[in-house]
């Protein structure tokens, strides 16, 4: 019998202090009410997990090994966010200047124009800008492996959660009013595979069940800022756990003695997936829904070939590939439709084809370097609302490259370009260019020392 143990205790915390934002509309300094802010925030995350795992093997019958596991995980999350927002009144005659409110911010809001008669600092902390939460998950699992002469494997198991989450978000100066968010789900989660092996060929098939849950923002009544788009998100309290049905099967044929081609076919079924949706089309509000279903399913061809048959030359080089064909289907309830343009869509972030592609130099010398490419297909950025179309996200392709350097036992170097043909990304609805810009070029170079 072998038990093992596994303790964590990890603190996580954020202080953004004095973060501003500063608004013009038209070439004139906005007078809405978030057109200046200055937001002092602060976050700290506390997570604690304990695992037990009891493990013993015993000998079957036609050269089976049994392999029995049981455990038990208990994990427990909290979380205090805290917000204070800021800004600047527009009061009297000279906050209301037309030929002041169109000069440079560095000339507008300086002291002599901070005065009863112009702008006046006042505190806009939302009643939904604070919250604290916590989550708590206990759950007993067991398995069994028979593994019948190294040829087939078979594995049976299945997980018993318990699940409670809880969110409060309150007002800062009235903590009684709060607002509580709970989610509690106890389930079972069930999982097979079998892996079967004949000459230089082997077989997979694996089926479980998964969860997907809320995060803690997701689940609060506590609107925050997307960094990316700048857009203002509102969360659901009213979200429910997403179940998820996986089935996956892969063919993987070892022709040499570190070469293989694989080819390998998955499908996730979706039992209310969580999706962002727009709710306010005017200003373009985002929040979170339980769509009534998804899927997502795909073939991957991958390869791996050593360059050893062009002799000398190419015996410390490989080649490596990995290409997916994903299609992807979201179904939104009509109640849940909104302003948005479809209740059938593929998945938003979901690319259609995916690839991935590496030219290896691994000798004995301690040298390595790896040319990579990444590319990826269209996927939508964000869904089309009032009859409009999808904004989509561009396919495009990102080359980088790794240097690694062993010099001793001791010393490593590491050096990285990323993103060298410096790609573009385009995000585009219908025939119009909604946003374009080059991600740009990055380099890195590390040095390592290990004693």
């Amino acid at each position: 019998m072998v038990f093992n143990w596994r303790y964590s205790e990890i603190t996580a915390t954020r202080d953004a202090p004095d973060n501003r934002i500063y608004r013009y509309d038209t070439g004139e300094f906005s007078s809405r009410l978030d057109g200046n802010l200055r937001n002092f925030s602060q976050l700290e995350d506390q997570a604690n997990e304990l695992g037990l795992d009891f493990t013993m093997v015993f000998y079957g019958p036609k050269n089976s090994i049994i392999t029995p596991k049981i455990g038990y995980v208990s994990a427990e999350k909290q979380r205090d966010s805290e917000i204070r927002r800021y800004g600047f009144a527009f009061n009297g005659p000279i906050a209301n200047d037309p030929a002041l409110l169109v000069k440079p911010l560095e000339q507008i809001l300086i002291p002599e124009n901070i005065v009863r008669a112009g702008f006046q600092i006042r505190e806009i902390t939302r009643s939904t800008d604070n919250y604290y939460a916590d989550n708590n998950l206990e759950a007993f699992y067991r398995q069994i492996e028979v593994n019948f002469d190294d040829r087939l494997r078979l594995t049976l198991g299945g997980r018993q959660e318990d699940f409670n989450q809880v969110s409060t978000t309150f007002d800062l100066f009235r903590p009684e009013t709060a607002a509580v968010a709970e989610l509690s789900r106890k389930e079972f989660l069930p999982a097979f595979s079998a892996t079967y092996i004949h000459n230089d060929q082997q077989f997979r098939f694996a089926y479980s069940e998964t969860v997907s849950r809320p995060d803690f923002r997701e689940l609060s009544t506590s609107p925050f800022i997307d960094p990316e788009t700048g857009r203002e998100i509102f969360c659901n309290p009213n979200l429910d756990i997403t179940s998820i049905t996986n089935i996956d099967f892969r063919w993987e044929w070892y022709f040499a003695f570190s070469d293989y081609v694989s080819i390998g076919y998955f499908y996730k079924e979706f039992v209310d997936p969580i999706e962002a949706t727009i709710f306010s089309p005017v200003d373009r509000k985002v929040t979170y829904i339980n769509a009534a279903s998804a899927e997502n399913q795909g073939i991957e061809i991958e390869a791996y070939k050593r360059l050893d048959f062009l002799g000398q030359l190419g015996e410390d080089f490989y080649v490596q590939g990995t290409v997916s064909f994903i299609d992807s289907s979201v179904e939104i309830r009509d109640e849940d439709r909104g302003s948005l343009t479809s209740t059938s869509r593929a998945l938003q972030g979901q690319s259609d084809v995916l690839f991935n592609a590496q030219i290896g130099y691994e000798p004995y010398s301690g040298t390595t370097a790896t040319v990579l490419f990444h590319y990826f297909g269209d996927r939508i950025a964000e869904v089309g609302i009032e009859s409009a179309p999808d904004l989509i996200q561009e396919g495009y392709g990102e080359l980088n490259f790794v240097f690694i350097r062993e010099l001793d036992d001791h010393w490593q170097i590491t050096a990285k370009a990323k993103n060298i043909l410096d790609a573009r990304s385009e995000i585009t609805q219908g025939s119009l260019l909604t946003n374009g810009f080059n991600l740009g070029r990055e380099a890195s170079l590390q040095v390592q020392y290990r004693f």
